[in-house]
């Protein structure tokens, strides 16, 4: 008998605090609608997480057994648990199956809208942290900041997860490189676009996991995807000495999802985008490129930010001295004077 399927997590603003966890072997998508219709529930159920198992049934027998303490009911499929702590049980389950499409992948993502309706007491705790963090007429504390924040990530707070990750990159608060990673992951399943870029670095460089650049490289594709155009100058960096063709390739998506997709969740540091910049005439100068007209346009706003850091690099060097990256410093300072 056939019995693959998936197992689902689904979430309603008129039951704080619980999660349902079933299977069904259609798609995930018509049961919620099948249950959002009975007239006895106030509010429509969310799709917060799919996963397609082999044996759906085995799967949610595990899952329902191993979560029993939280069961809100014996005979009820209601959980009092947060939707993160169940999707890092799934994670670690076998029978797994992830051949999705991209239309699938898409729809196990909360829209922001939906994702508001279950956020209330997360986004109240983000609040106060941000109190405790900045000090807003209360003491100054980054350990309750924190504190705050992670049980906000629990509820399934997005913004929980920005923040933690911002700590974790600044304070590194995962004890075990696994915890940052989780973190992550979490984040990511939240349709946060900077925790995709964060994995591929991860797996890019080996860093607290085994290096796999497929792995990287599928994690800044689905960031990139989701509008944080950093993955594809991560894939582009990754590249550099190697593919000429993909570098290139991976630079222009660069440069014309900056163009397009500005936004205030990635945060350009105009010093480090300088750097980028330096780094990719100084490859067309060696490769005999050309120069995109979107990375041009662009580098006209930094070019004061591209000289001082060229002439910095120069200062003091006498040109009979110079090495091979002195020589293209020099080459590069000309050209960013003559074009842009």
């Amino acid at each position: 008998m056939n019995n693959r399927g998936y197992i689902y997590i689904l979430a309603n603003g008129s039951m704080p605090n619980l999660i349902k966890i079933g299977k069904t072997t259609r798609s995930s998508a018509k049961r919620v609608e099948e249950l959002s219709s009975h007239t006895g529930v106030p509010t429509r159920f969310i799709l917060v997480y799919e996963q397609f198992f082999e044996d759906c049934s085995v799967a949610e027998d595990y899952l329902h057994t191993t979560l029993s303490k939280y069961r809100h009911e014996k005979n009820r499929e209601f959980f009092r648990v947060s939707a993160s702590k169940v999707v890092h049980i799934i994670l670690k389950m076998s029978g797994r199956i992830d051949a999705f499409d991209a239309a699938e992948a898409d729809e196990i993502f909360v829209n922001d809208s939906e994702l508001k309706e279950i956020e209330s007491y997360g986004n109240t705790l983000c609040k106060n942290a941000l109190s405790y963090r900045l000090g807003l007429f209360i003491p100054q504390d980054k350990e309750k900041a924190i504190d705050l924040y992670r049980q906000a990530a629990e509820q399934g707070s997005l913004e929980g997860y920005k923040q933690l990750i911002y700590f974790a990159d600044l304070l590194n608060i995962g004890n075990e490189p696994q915890d940052t990673i989780n973190l992550y992951k979490e984040a990511a399943l939240l349709g946060y676009s900077k925790a995709y870029e964060k994995l591929g670095m991860l797996y890019a460089y080996g860093d607290g996991v085994p290096k796999n650049r497929k792995k990287a490289f599928d994690y800044y594709k689905e960031g990139g995807k989701r509008g944080n155009y950093y993955c594809w100058l991560k894939m582009a960096t990754t590249l550099f000495y190697e593919d000429t063709s993909n570098y290139s390739r991976c630079i222009k998506l660069f440069f014309k999802h900056r163009k397009i997709e500005m936004n205030k969740t990635i945060l350009d540091d105009e010093y480090l985008f300088s750097l980028y910049c330096i780094q990719y005439i100084e490859y067309c100068l060696r490769k005999k490129l050309i120069p995109i007209k979107d990375g041009v346009q662009q580098m006209k706003l930094i070019k004061k930010s591209m000289v001082e850091y060229l002439k910095k690099e120069l200062k003091g060097k006498q040109e009979e001295y110079f090495n091979l990256q002195d020589i293209y410093y020099k080459k590069t300072l000309q050209w960013v004077r003559e074009n842009l």
